[in-house]
Formats: structure tokens, sequence, C-alpha cells
């Protein structure tokens, strides 16, 4: 039943692209975590089926599988990478982003993007419910487990040119964004629990129920 599972594991689309002998997949810890990392991504890729492109993209997702390693918990991790074209000679920037899965975090990603006049050129996004160890360290991609917490795992491609200084502030943005929306999303969830009370205290005295009831 193991074998049945390990070779499910390794039948992925996404981990079939990539070089078996990459240390992230015969690394004993992390070849498991890789393989549930790549198959969130598998399960929103039902309909792109060219596999240069999905070849392309495996590739740039194992650098977005180490944001993951390194993020720690509650931590918005940012990265901004560029890849030199070897045929066009253009050069790509590609956006990665790692944070606690919430609402409004893709939607807020993008208007930054926009706000600084850039191109997207894509984007994909997966929510994995993730294990870490008290120290923030990746133990497992398991959404059956009793401590795993979902995290949004963002990955954009922008065709503009950006120097060092748009990139710093383009990555500032983002972390000042992502801050807002943490902020504006928890006290959401509070405000709605005292209008929830409000009502409920509304309705028993309208009924002649007395409050402490």
């Amino acid at each position: 039943m193991q074998s049945d599972e390990n070779e499910k594991r390794g039948n992925g689309r996404l981990v079939g692209l990539l070089d078996p002998m990459d240390p992230r997949l015969t690394d004993a810890r992390l070849a498991p975590i890789l393989r549930d990392f790549l198959e969130q991504y598998d399960a929103v890729l039902d309909e792109l089926y060219d596999e240069k492109v999905l070849r392309r993209l495996a590739g740039d997702l194992l650098n977005t599988f180490n944001l993951v390693l390194q993020r720690s918990k509650s931590e918005v991790l940012v990265s901004l990478d560029i890849e030199q074209g070897t045929s066009t000679g253009r050069s790509s920037f590609f956006l990665d982003v790692v944070c606690d899965d919430q609402p409004f975090v893709v939607d807020t990603i993008e208007m930054i993007i926009e706000r600084h006049d850039l191109e997207l050129v894509s984007k994909h996004t997966a929510s994995a419910s993730v294990v870490r160890d008290k120290d923030g360290t990746i133990i497992a991609i398991d959404a059956t487990a009793a401590k795993s917490r979902d995290e949004v795992i963002c990955h954009f491609e922008i065709d503009s040119a950006l120097d060092s200084e748009q990139s710093d502030a383009l990555l500032q943005d983002i972390h000042s964004g992502l801050s807002k929306v943490t902020t504006i999303v928890t006290d959401f969830k509070r405000m709605k629990g005292v209008i929830g009370d409000s009502i409920r205290a509304i309705r028993r005295s309208a009924s002649g129920v007395p409050s402490g009831d």
C-alpha cells in the first residue's frame, strides 16, 4: 500500500517534468513535501496541456518551494527573481509570495502590480494546508492534520523591466498591502462577532427575554 502511495505521488504532471536527481527529490524529508506542494498546482492546471509551458512552470515553482521552506509561521515572504531569456534576450521577472491564506491576498497583489504600471503575463496560485513545527520548519502538507494551517502560494510572471529602485518599491508595497489585508480581515472577524452579539441582544430585548438568558 505504501509503495502504491509513493508511486501515485511520483505520477504528478509537474513532478514528472523535474530532474529526478534534483536534490529536493532525492532528499527523504523534502521529496514528499515537494511532491505534495506541486500537486496543489496540478489540481488547478487541468486545462494547461503545453508540455513546454508546464516544464518551465515546474522549474519556476522550485524557487517558490524554496520560499515556502524559508517561511516561518505568520510571516509574509516576497521574492522577485530575474530570468534572462536565452533565445529572446529579454528578461522575465518572477514574483513569488507566500503568506497565510486569507481573503483579498491575490487581488491585492494584482492591484499593486497594476499600480506600478507593470504587465502581468501569468499567475499561478494555490492554497496548501501546511504543517510546521514550533520553529516554523515545514513538516508536511496535509489537509487532514489537526495542526495544519492554510497558506497561499502565489507565482506571478511580469513582462516589464525593473531596476533595483522599482523592485524595492514593489516589494515594499506588497508587504505593506498584505499587512493591511491581515488587519482588515482580522478586524472584520471581530466586528462580525460584535455585530452578531448585538443582533442577538436586540432580538432578546424585543421578545422580552432578559439579556442574561
